[in-house]
């Protein structure tokens, strides 16, 4: 069975509400350019990258799942974990961009 990297991504950015628009923008690409390579049957690693970090997500985790138990379908659990995953990440950029503009020293938490 294949995996289709780009399906991984689009579901995830369905299920998180995240555009294409957003995605491109990240990216530093247009919208149309990001269809074009996640419709493509494989994705530089170093793209893949760069989506990972951009939308704070591991996608080698998830082709991995996809890879090591094909048919299987993550649980309901697993994307509300991946989903508060990615808002305690955000919380904590919005944590640190605070504490970078009021000069407050940073608290050490893991």
């Amino acid at each position: 069975m294949e995996t289709n990297i780009g399906s991984i991504i689009f579901d995830y950015c369905r299920r998180n509400n995240i555009s294409i628009a957003t995605l491109a923008g990240h990216l530093h690409i247009t919208p149309e350019g990001v269809y074009r390579q996640l419709k493509k049957n494989d994705i530089k690693l170093s793209r893949l990258i760069t989506i990972s970090s951009a939308l704070n997500h591991n996608f080698f985790e998830d082709i991995y799942s996809s890879v090591a138990n094909p048919g299987d379908q993550p649980t309901p659990q697993y994307h509300t974990i991946q989903q508060l995953k990615h808002q305690i990440a955000l919380l904590r950029r919005e944590l640190d961009w605070y504490h970078k503009y009021y000069g407050l020293p940073k608290i050490v938490t893991q």
